[in-house]
């Protein structure tokens, strides 16, 4: 069984990010964590109030944080029709990050999901916010970032882009091959530069990339940068209709230069379609009970 975490603040970003994750998962047998920080609701000013009237606001959050869980779960529940799915609320008063990664350790998580904003919200406001948060802190698991204007659609072709310049692990693109597996996808790697300006390195990375993927099969893209790099990108997913698009994260590398462009607060990377981020450094995940 599939152990897949869900952060949510309860809006509706965070709900089609769970409808979206039940439908590509829907062959397989998942156990669903619907987990909110209400810590994140607890400002200094709080923490400041003497006892009891500190702990009653707490508990008040806590209150509603749990009946907030059991309703998504009731809705979810109602809306998906997979036998094979089932759902566990958490609430707990941690932060954000410290939460998430007490869950994936202790939950055997193997894959986390997390919803984005609107394109009005997210063009101006999109540094600093909780997403961007769980990106910079390095998961040593997947996480998946589904915008709320997207449907779920069969994943028929799948863009993975990459500088190309830094080794990754094999088992960094499992949850890549398992999806292209299953929905036989069509598998496009996605380069800005010259195929003939490769380095060694860099075509050791590509084959290493094209011998991992089902039937050893890719397309290849080569692309001018036309602006920024996430402008490039996001040009290239909407023009061609990539139903996902996938990159591992590197401190300080391609991923990471996306989420610090300037560029990033006048379009909106997340807006159209749904983003797979890979860890460099995935965590071995222990066989989970059925």
């Amino acid at each position: 069984m599939k152990n897949i975490l869900l952060a949510t603040d309860f809006s509706k970003n965070a709900y089609c990010a769970l409808h979206y994750i039940t439908n590509l998962l829907r062959e397989e047998e998942c156990r669903f964590f619907i987990a909110n920080f209400y810590g994140e609701n607890i400002n200094q000013r709080m923490y400041s109030r003497i006892g009891e009237e500190k702990n009653k606001k707490i508990e008040a959050l806590r209150i509603e944080a749990e009946e907030a869980a059991l309703e998504l779960k009731h809705q979810i529940i109602r809306d998906s029709p997979f036998k094979k799915h089932h759902f566990q609320t958490i609430v707990s008063q941690n932060k954000l990050i410290e939460g998430v990664k007490n869950l994936i350790a202790e939950k055997n998580i193997m894959l986390m999901v997390m919803g984005a904003r609107g394109i009005s919200n997210l063009k101006t406001r999109l540094f600093g916010t909780s997403t961007t948060k769980v990106v910079e802190s390095s998961l040593s698991i997947p996480l998946l970032v589904v915008p709320r204007e997207v449907n779920y659609k069969i994943p028929k072709k799948i863009a993975f882009a990459s500088e190309l310049i830094l080794p990754f692990y094999d088992n960094s693109l499992d949850l890549l091959v398992n999806i292209a597996s299953t929905y036989k996808s069509k598998i496009i790697l996605v380069h800005i530069g010259e195929e003939d300006s490769l380095l060694s390195q860099q075509r050791e990375n590509l084959n290493k990339f094209q011998n991992l993927m089902p039937k050893k099969e890719i397309t290849k893209i080569w692309l001018s940068q036309e602006g920024s790099l996430s402008k490039t990108i996001a040009d290239y997913v909407k023009r061609y209709q990539i139903d996902l698009l996938t990159m591992i994260y590197y401190k300080h590398n391609f991923l990471d230069k996306l989420f610090r462009e300037n560029i990033m607060m006048k379009i909106d990377l997340h807006s159209s379609f749904p983003l797979l981020i890979l860890p460099a450094f995935p965590r071995l995940i222990p066989k989970q009970e059925s």
